[in-house]
């Protein structure tokens, strides 16, 4: 689901007491279409053919159920006008397609029934007055995107959007208390991160009447889980899936949640190309229940992969459990116990090095920790002793030949064609990674002040050499 479409529902405490607020909900066909503008502090309309792509998907996928929730609308009475304080991006691209939709069907009785309607609509898209070259160009590419899914858009979809979709409309009189409003909901998480969005969509993918104690467990250990540990997961896997595949990603953000998106098991359509999932989640599903668990108390987890596809709802909380877990597993220092010089690298990075501290360094650690994770989950803890040593030394040569270190510098060291990340990748054995051979640091290139610690596992490595 687009991350800009999915938000909780309001937070009546937080509401100003100056204005009297009487939050509505109204079906697309109930807004007032021809009332709303578009104000001068708005940004630029930036939606994209992914998010277009993404919101008739979602409608489409929720057709058959008895609502769909858009969002909230935040609104300021300025006259005889409702000023978009928050929805812009919605409503706009909603009134593109609602066009589209009228102009497609203008001959059946839907569109006769709705004429007011589509007057309505009309009117506003005609108020709109965009000065913004790259808003034009959106408007431009967006229309072109929405007739390219004219299959998709059929009668039965133009019923629901107008009569099931909805959202949570608000209208206040005070443009200071319509901010304060969005303000007070986006701090209250009320306009919600990645995860949460991802949280929504997976529970939605859910059957209610077929929950596990399993799956009770998996979301009360997400419930537990503190903000930040939540963006570090998202922010590791993230980083591994698109880093060994040679693309950026400095951030995770809410236009990145289709990364933790797969295949749904509502979905009729079966693809060749992820069926080895739904045979493992079936075959998984059915071992576990077996009445012969009841006498060997076997459990066997499913083969999760950063590679792999992600089967939807209760299979994506588990597969957050297992990483948060293995996260875990490899921070604890017994997980290298036996391991002498894995250990001294992982007890470096615990303990921290002269100037581990700056922020430059952070990422480095944070690139490490992100390789590691992306090589354990594709050969478990198999050549620890000898891989942990040469991934610290690939990332640490990204922090020795630099006086500071960027996140843009991380972020194009570990999705270059030459990544660590990429050959993981590619590998059948943990042999494909030992045989890479890394390069030698000349003295004389190393900028790195208060990283003596670090240049003295590179001299036993003899990976530094003198001019």
């Amino acid at each position: 689901m687009d991350n800009n479409i999915v938000k909780t529902d309001i937070d009546f405490e937080t509401q100003p007491e100056k204005d009297e607020l009487i939050p509505e909900i109204k079906s697309i066909s109930e807004l007032p279409w021809s009332s709303f503008d578009i104000p001068t502090y708005q940004r630029p309309y930036k939606w994209a053919a992914k998010n277009v792509n993404q919101l008739i998907s979602d409608i489409n996928f929720f057709k058959d159920s008895s609502a769909y929730r858009l969002g909230t609308l935040v609104l300021h009475k300025h006259n005889s006008k409702l000023d978009i304080v928050d929805g812009q991006q919605r409503i706009i691209t909603l009134a593109l397609l609602l066009s589209f939709l009228f102009e497609k069907f203008k001959d059946t009785q839907l569109v006769t029934s709705h004429t007011a309607l589509r007057d309505s609509i009309k009117s506003f898209c005609d108020n709109i007055k965009f000065t913004n070259r790259y808003s034009l160009h959106n408007v431009v590419e967006n229309m072109n995107t929405i007739a390219t899914r004219t299959e998709d858009l059929t009668e039965v979809f133009f019923d629901f959007l107008l009569r099931k979709c909805e959202f949570v409309t608000v209208s206040l009189n005070k443009i200071s208390e319509a901010f304060q409003f969005f303000d007070s909901q986006n701090a209250r998480g009320k306009d919600l991160e990645g995860h949460d969005l991802l949280k929504a969509f997976h529970l939605r993918e859910m059957d209610p009447n077929r929950m596990t104690e399993q799956d009770n467990d998996n979301i009360n250990q997400w419930q537990n889980e503190e903000t930040k540990e939540l963006r570090d997961i998202f922010l590791t896997l993230f980083r591994a899936k698109y880093w060994s595949l040679g693309k950026s990603a400095r951030y995770f953000t809410k236009n990145d949640t289709h990364v933790f998106k797969g295949v749904s098991l509502k979905e009729k359509n079966r693809y060749p190309f992820y069926q080895m999932e739904i045979i493992a989640h079936i075959y998984i599903e059915y071992y576990l229940k077996s009445p012969d668990r009841i006498v060997d108390g076997s459990k066997m987890e499913y083969p999760y992969n950063l590679d792999d596809q992600i089967v939807n709802g209760s299979r994506f909380f588990d597969m957050i459990r297992h990483y948060s877990s293995l996260i875990k597993q490899m921070e604890d220092p017994n997980t290298y116990r036996g391991c002498p010089k894995a250990e001294k690298v992982i007890d470096l990075i615990r303990n921290g090095y002269d100037g581990s501290y700056r922020t430059g360094d952070s990422y480095v650690q944070s690139m490490f920790k992100t390789v590691l994770l992306y090589y354990v989950d594709r050969f478990g803890f198999a050549e620890l002793n000898k891989v942990v040593p040469k991934l610290f030394l690939w990332a640490f040569t990204c922090r020795l030949r630099n006086t500071a270190v960027q996140l843009a510098s991380i972020d194009g060291y570990a999705s270059q064609n030459s990544s660590i990340l990429r050959v993981i990748h590619n590998a059948h054995t943990p042999d494909d990674i030992l045989n890479v051979v890394l390069d030698t640091i000349n003295e004389s290139e190393i900028r790195c002040s208060k990283c003596g610690e670090v240049i003295n596992i590179f001299k036993e490595y003899k990976k530094v050499v003198k001019q």
